[in-house]
C-alpha cells in the first residue's frame, strides 16, 4: 500500500511553527478583588491555640534552679557525677533501642 504526500495539505507545517504563544490577561475581575480570603479554625485547634498561650504566659516555676546552675557554670563550679551521666547515656540508649525494632 502507497501512502502518498499531500504537499498543500499543511500537516507537516504544523510541526516547523512553535504554538502560538497565548496572551494572558492581566486584569483581575471585580469579582476577584471583592473576595477576601478567610479561615475557620476547629474547636480543637482553638483549645490547643488557648493551651499554649496559657503555657507560654505562665511563669517559669524553676528560674532560681536554672541561675544557681548558670552561675556555678560561669564560676567553674558546676560538677555533673559521673554515675548521672552513665545513667543518662544507658537510658538514651535503652529508649533508642525501644524505638527502632531492627
Amino acid at each position: 500500500m502507497k501512502i502518498a504526500r499531500y504537499p498543500n495539505s499543511g500537516i507537516g507545517k504544523a510541526y516547523l511553527r512553535p504554538p502560538p504563544v497565548k496572551q494572558r490577561k492581566t486584569s483581575i475581575s471585580k469579582s476577584r478583588k471583592s473576595r477576601k480570603d478567610e479561615f475557620v479554625i476547629s474547636s480543637r485547634a482553638a483549645e490547643v491555640q488557648r493551651i499554649t498561650k496559657l503555657a507560654d504566659d505562665a511563669p517559669d516555676m524553676r528560674q532560681e534552679k536554672i541561675d544557681a546552675i548558670k552561675k556555678q557554670i560561669d564560676a567553674g563550679t558546676y560538677k555533673v557525677p559521673a554515675s548521672s551521666v552513665a545513667k543518662s547515656i544507658v537510658n538514651l540508649h535503652l529508649e533508642i533501642n525501644r524505638n527502632d525494632p531492627s
